[in-house]
């Protein structure tokens, strides 16, 4: 069955996101959005749906718990890996559907929002 996956643009600068097992929904800062090209905005879209199929929000949502129950276990450094080998698996799957130029693209552009939002107000242009 096909979840209808809502898109929200958030005034917060924050990476894309994609959050809610039932009823998805994916979040992506305005500023980022109105750098991308359509392209690049639907390279992001399928990179968030990717992790939704391949059943990341659960396994982290179980992660989550597994950490916060066992706090005095060091787990932060397998949390890390995890989820970096996640973010790995939705590229490669998006391969054959999207050209990599818009992926790596998007991922240069959502780099520089998100480096540029933790600058001092001042140091900003």
């Amino acid at each position: 069955e096909r979840k209808r996956i809502k898109i929200y643009l958030s005034a917060t600068s924050h990476a894309p996101c994609i959050v809610g097992q039932r009823c998805p929904s994916i979040f992506i800062s305005r500023s980022l959005f109105d750098q991308l090209t359509r392209e690049e905005f639907e390279a992001i879209i399928a990179h968030e749906i990717a992790h939704l199929r391949q059943g990341d929000l659960m396994i982290n949502s179980c992660l989550f718990w597994i950490c916060h129950c066992f706090w005095w276990i060091p787990s932060s450094y397998v949390k890390r890996k995890l989820e970096l080998s996640q973010e790995y698996a939705c590229d490669r799957l998006l391969h054959t559907h999207i050209q990599p130029i818009y992926l790596a693209e998007a991922l240069y552009k959502t780099s520089q929002c998100l480096h540029s939002s933790q600058l001092p107000i001042s140091a900003q242009p």
